[in-house]
């Protein structure tokens, strides 16, 4: 088996997982999705170490 073929499996096994979800479980994880794309987005921009240098104490550093 090759590592595409492996890759489409594990892929399409998410999806028909995904799938037999309820409908409000998928919009659910849908928002959850953009929620933490958004989120990783932010924290990975220069703005993040900006705000970052800004805050005083050590609270940022845990």
């Amino acid at each position: 088996m090759s590592l595409k073929s492996f890759l489409s499996q594990i892929w399409a096994d998410i999806k028909s997982l995904f799938e037999k979800l309820p409908g409000e479980l998928q919009l659910a994880a849908q928002i959850a999705v953009t929620i933490t794309q958004s989120i990783k987005t932010i924290t990975g921009s220069p703005v993040a170490g900006i705000v970052t240098a800004l805050i005083p104490g050590n609270m940022t550093t845990k």
